[in-house]
């Protein structure tokens, strides 16, 4: 990748890189050499950078399902660095990348219990299909309840799903009428 766009995505200057698009449109399918060949975008999503993630997604929403080299899309950098901003940003413009797995099988939901990060376990707790989630792990030896275990994070991964549970089956339909008690 070229120094000027990865000092303006380290920055997070969404001036800078607009104008190094203008420049060359190409610049947001560059990988970081030597790396696990991130774009601009897995790097954007990972420090955090809200604002040049939106411009990014805007001008280049396949750039959402890009992978790396250990066939990662932003979104799995988003949950491990605990990005919930991001992760819905992410998300709402493909919602099919949350079920993305990277080479060694592991979901976004897994890789964010795996760091302990409760609010974006959350966001797929109340704003995903935690089921199919959940089904990505079926033939897996180690879940991403297992890994909050191991890592330490049992408490309150498991607190937030339990809740989820919870909330979700006191909400009972009358005559298709929806009633929560």
């Amino acid at each position: 990748m070229e120094r000027r766009v990865n000092e303006a995505v380290f920055r997070g200057d969404v001036e800078a890189i607009q104008k190094l698009i203008e420049e060359d449109s190409n610049i947001v399918r560059q990988t970081i050499e030597g790396s696990l060949q991130h774009t601009i975008l897995h790097l954007a999503a990972r420090l955090g950078h809200v604002e040049l993630v939106r411009e990014i997604v805007k001008l280049f929403p396949e750039m959402v399902s890009a992978e790396n080299r250990d066939q990662e899309t932003p979104l799995h950098e988003a949950c491990r660095e605990g990005r919930v901003e991001i992760v819905r940003i992410l998300v709402e413009n493909d919602p099919s990348i949350a079920y993305k797995t990277n080479l060694w099988d592991k979901s976004v939901l897994y890789v964010a219990c795996e760091r302990g990060r409760i609010e974006v376990v959350k966001h797929f707790l109340l704003n995903n299909n935690m089921h199919m989630l959940l089904m990505l792990e079926v033939d897996m030896s180690t879940t991403s309840l297992h890994v909050a275990a191991s890592s330490g994070h049992t408490g309150k991964i498991l607190h937030s799903a339990i809740l989820h549970v919870q909330t979700s089956s006191n909400t009972l339909y009358n005559d298709g009428v929806r009633v929560s008690y």
